[in-house]
């Protein structure tokens, strides 16, 4: 089938109803959506680099219900055109609080693994489990039969469980000098589990005494409105005396948030990095590199020239419209 052709979902739809597919024979289960973050510049110099994902992040209910409805509808109609197993879309929230469909693929998304983990620590389903078992269980088998029923049952008291349940966030922290340059890691720093320590001035400090290895159980600690931040650093094995390239990335930051204590926050349209945990993540790169070097980063640099900009533009506009109301006293 030509897939650029407009008249092949139809022929699709038609070959699987011809086959005995429908809207009572099919089964579909929808996640959460994740709140994925793009150019901040406390994580990275270049704006188009992704900084990291919240599977965990609590959506307010209207957008919470347009994903629940575009994901409801898809996944519908893909299950009636003869798709098994996950499938995933790329979502575009504008300023009102609107949703927009991006992209939509017929695989497994990236955070789907993690958030079905996240799932059956809360004593959910699995999303990628269902799937294995869509895909190759005996549906002759009436224990089979019986689980999809109640999973069609339930289908939507479990998205609605999904989005409110804690989950794990991962922060990409990358080297923020400029691009072609070079800094010297000042400690080291191995990948691992980790104590942040708050200071007698509300900043944190990272507790290098208290490393754990990565295959250590550790419950995480990550409300930074505590005295102390529990979270695992993933990434290279930092020495003292390395040359770390402006842009790279040094280490992945992971922990679980729930919506008392996001990572990122929607501040003015954009996914931004909350302020508690800028401070975590200022604590990394003050251990690997000396205090200040976030202010260093030239993408902050530009973002507050063109603020400047803005509002000297602003300031010159207003001045003329008193002149102008001047004129015509």
């Amino acid at each position: 089938m030509d897939q650029f052709n407009p008249d092949t979902l139809d022929a699709m739809l038609k070959m699987a109803k011809d086959a005995g597919i429908n809207e009572e024979n099919t089964v579909t289960v929808v996640g959460r959506g994740t709140l994925k973050a793009v150019g901040d510049s406390r994580l990275t110099n270049c704006e188009a680099n992704g900084v990291g994902n919240d599977m965990g992040f609590v959506f307010d209910d209207k957008v919470r219900n347009q994903i629940k409805e575009v994901g409801q509808k898809l996944s519908s109609l893909m299950a009636k055109a003869g798709k098994v197993g996950l499938a995933g879309a790329d979502m575009i929230i504008d300023k009102n609080g609107k949703l927009y469909i991006n992209e939509i693929n017929d695989r497994q998304q990236g955070p789907t693994a993690q958030m079905s983990k996240d799932a059956e620590n809360n004593g959910l389903p699995s999303l990628i489990k269902a799937s294995i078992l869509a895909s190759y269980a005996d549906f002759g088998d009436k224990q089979v039969q019986e689980t999809f029923k109640t999973l069609k049952k339930e289908s939507e008291a479990i998205n609605d469980a999904y989005t409110l349940s804690k989950g794990e966030f991962y922060l990409k922290v990358q080297a923020t000098h400029e691009s072609g340059k070079v800094e010297t890691v000042n400690k080291n720093l191995a990948p691992g589990f980790y104590d942040f320590v708050k200071q007698k001035n509300g900043e944190f400090k990272l507790d290098y005494s208290s490393y754990k290895s990565p295959e250590t159980k550790v419950d995480y600690q990550t409300n930074p409105s505590k005295e102390v931040v529990t979270v695992k650093l993933e990434g290279g094995d930092y020495k003292k005396g390395d040359k770390v390239k402006g842009g790279q990335q040094l280490i992945r930051l992971t922990g679980v948030a729930d919506k008392s204590n996001p990572p990122f926050i929607i501040e003015n349209g954009k996914t931004v990095l909350s302020s508690d945990f800028e401070k975590v993540v200022k604590a990394c790169y003050e251990h690997m590199f000396y205090k200040g070097y976030m202010d260093n980063n030239p993408l902050l640099a530009r973002q507050e020239q063109e603020k400047e900009i803005k509002a000297k533009k602003k300031n010159l506009a207003l001045a003329f419209l008193k002149i102008k109301a001047a004129k015509e006293r």
